[in-house]
């Protein structure tokens, strides 16, 4: 297949017809080819580039595109915006099926799952102003993550959940939560807390718990959950962590990861205390639920090993069969 030869040079290009939008198209899969992504993702993001300039031709008088490297340069910025009547029901546009122009298209909705970030910049009578990033997945020579959950082997469902979150290129929050007890109702409150950390994963790490106690009491859940936190950057570790959840470290210099009391939509600590830390240049982090011991990890550690294979070990030696158990290995 012939490689496409844009400019990715910093200039507004101008959309008027569909011959634009399939140029623009093209100018940010390129630049992502450049940059690295998979074949998978330069296709994504040219799919979502081309839902929005195609929605400019349709819906817009005319408008214009950017398309540049984000500012840490770990990914791809793209900003759409026309002169237009903007969208009359902006939330209706993200669900499943639904066309801005009525074709066979498939909306904002295709486009935000196609991409890291859809941010709507502007939405009125004057038009519409998008913007479309997508990042580099993190290097697994720098960070490499691993977690193994299972449900006891009484239950069906399992009352633990766990997040890895990677965003900017740069950054990662990893989450373990424990749905109190165990079974359905368990994993309810599970499930409300990771809908939450999902939706605002970029907060400081105690206003995440907040948000998760906030919404375990208002959805009525009938158990608390107990939630971990660990963020890395490309300079700091943050940690904050509530309830029965152990972790484990193995740096060169000690850092400790103290656990608070408490548990979300029951009892939260004040104030909810987030530890921060330079970031060391090698380390081994372990999060783990009281579904796993914590009892003898330093010895099942392999430095040598990859992260899952660290937690194949510490889940298949420390894990308890009657209760749920949960572990995230953190190497790097």
């Amino acid at each position: 297949m012939a490689l496409v030869v844009v400019s990715t040079s910093l200039s507004r290009h101008t959309i008027q017809q569909e011959s634009d939008a399939y140029h623009i198209a093209q100018i940010a899969k390129s630049l992502a080819v450049e940059m690295g992504f998979s074949e998978y993702d330069c296709g994504m993001l040219a799919s979502a580039v081309s839902e929005i300039t195609m929605n400019v031709v349709r819906h817009g008088d005319h408008g214009w595109a950017v398309v540049k490297r984000t500012d840490n340069k770990k990914g791809i910025d793209v900003r759409i915006e026309d002169v237009g009547s903007g969208i009359d029901d902006l939330s209706k546009a993200f669900t499943n099926g639904f066309s801005t122009f009525g074709s066979f298209g498939l909306g904002l909705g295709a486009a935000n799952r196609s991409v890291d970030e859809l941010i709507v910049n502007k939405n009125d009578a004057t038009g519409l102003s998008i913007t479309l990033r997508h990042y580099l997945p993190l290097s697994p020579d720098d960070i490499d993550v691993a977690a193994i959950s299972f449900s006891a082997i009484d239950e069906n469902t399992n009352g633990d959940a766990f997040i890895v979150q990677e965003y900017e290129g740069q950054n990662l929050l990893v989450a373990v939560i424990d749905g109190a007890g165990k079974g359905e109702k368990a994993a309810v409150s599970a499930k409300m807390a990771v809908n939450t950390i999902k939706k605002h994963y970029k907060l400081p790490l105690d206003q995440i718990i907040t948000a998760c106690d906030k919404a375990i009491r208002q959805s009525l859940c009938e158990r608390p959950a107990e939630i971990c936190l660990l963020r890395l950057t490309i300079d700091t570790v943050e940690f904050s962590a509530i309830g029965n959840i152990a972790v484990y470290s193995q740096t060169e210099s000690s850092i400790s990861f103290p656990v608070q009391n408490g548990s979300a939509g029951m009892l939260l600590p004040e104030p909810i205390q987030i530890i921060q830390h330079q970031r060391p240049d090698d380390f081994i982090f372990v999060l783990h639920s009281d579904g796993v011991s914590r009892e003898g990890i330093s010895s099942l550690i392999q430095k040598d090993e990859s992260a899952y294979m660290n937690a194949q070990l510490i889940f298949d030696n420390n894990a308890s069969s009657h209760d749920d158990a949960t572990v995230i290995v953190i190497k790097g």
